[in-house]
């Protein structure tokens, strides 16, 4: 009795901090989107579904995934080129995200490990 007490206490917090983390994530992006209404509507969609889209700038991206593991910078004859990487394609799936010079997404992809 006390077990079965014990699993459904945990899975109501594991609810409870899961929803604590979706409202922090919609606080956060109603805040970005008040602060920066010239955001074109493509945008505001996708950051509310969390997901990446073209021309999204390095603030945007960085609202849906978080602060990359790391970041590459190329410099060019056109500017700085960025690859931000998040996780370990060879041992987990990763994503890993390019940036032009002027600091948009130009591509993105996902990787995930056969291991």
């Amino acid at each position: 009795m006390i077990m079965q007490l014990k699993k459904i206490l945990t899975f109501i917090l594991c609810i409870i901090i899961f929803l604590s983390g979706c409202a922090s994530y919609a606080k956060r992006i109603q805040g970005y989107l008040d602060n920066h209404p010239q955001v074109p509507d493509e945008i505001k969609q996708n950051l509310l579904t969390r997901k990446l889209v073209q021309g999204m700038n390095k603030q945007q991206a960085r609202l849906i995934l978080g602060k990359p593991q790391e970041i590459e910078k190329h410099l060019c004859t056109f500017g700085t080129l960025e690859i931000w990487n998040y996780g370990n394609c060879i041992y987990t799936s990763c994503s890993v995200l390019y940036f032009d010079a002027n600091g948009q997404l130009t591509y993105f992809t996902q990787y995930r490990s056969q291991k």
